[in-house]
């Protein structure tokens, strides 16, 4: 239940990408975006994918957006980008 409150919060920051819409971000990313989404816009994870210099970029497909059917994939893209920070 953790995993899933960070990402509910994760995709809440993709909401409000109007006030960074021409910065660079820095740092390593792993966006993670269900392809029937209907809170989020896919392309709020789409810009956030290209102002990160090289993020790690998942489409969930067939999953809203609290991802409930796929957790287990979900989790191991967190896992595996974890693992390499």
């Amino acid at each position: 239940m953790r995993i899933l409150s960070f990402l509910i919060s994760i995709t809440l920051i993709a909401v409000s990408f109007s006030s960074c819409q021409t910065a660079k971000l820095q740092g390593p990313a792993c966006i993670i975006h269900g392809d029937r989404d209907g809170i989020v816009p896919l392309w709020c994870s789409e810009k956030y994918r290209d102002l990160y210099p090289a993020p790690e970029f998942h489409l969930v497909h067939g999953e809203n957006h609290l991802i409930i059917n796929r957790q287990r994939k979900v989790l191991r893209h967190i896992v595996d980008f974890l693992n390499k920070q």
